[in-house]
């Protein structure tokens, strides 16, 4: 039914979108690894507040929120950022939950 050449490239079609998957997968979690904190941060330098990553505010990703100015690394932790929503950290990294107070990282 299906010839010799079809079938080499519809194998090699599938080969080919599988390769771009895994590398946008790769570059996605390479991008999300939050570094720890260098010992010589500059004060210029941003925390994104999703995943911990510090960042030049001059390439971060901007966004103006009732809380103030956020910064991020990409758009994908903006959009996580917009859809959970605003939760302050303190200090020593602990997540207050609305109404809650502070709960353990």
């Amino acid at each position: 039914m299906f010839t010799l050449a079809m079938r080499v490239f519809v194998v090699v079609m599938t080969l080919l979108i599988v390769v771009r998957l895994l590398r946008r997968l790769y570059d996605a979690r390479r991008l999300h690894v939050p570094p720890a904190q260098p010992s010589g941060v500059r004060s210029t330098t941003v925390k994104d507040p999703v995943c911990g990553m510090y960042l030049d505010p001059r390439v971060a990703v901007r966004m103006d929120h009732k809380n103030g100015v956020f910064f991020f690394c990409s758009d994908a932790c903006k959009q996580k950022f917009a859809l959970e929503g605003y939760r302050p950290r303190a200090e020593n990294g602990a997540q207050e939950t609305p109404g809650r107070g502070i709960s353990a990282k």
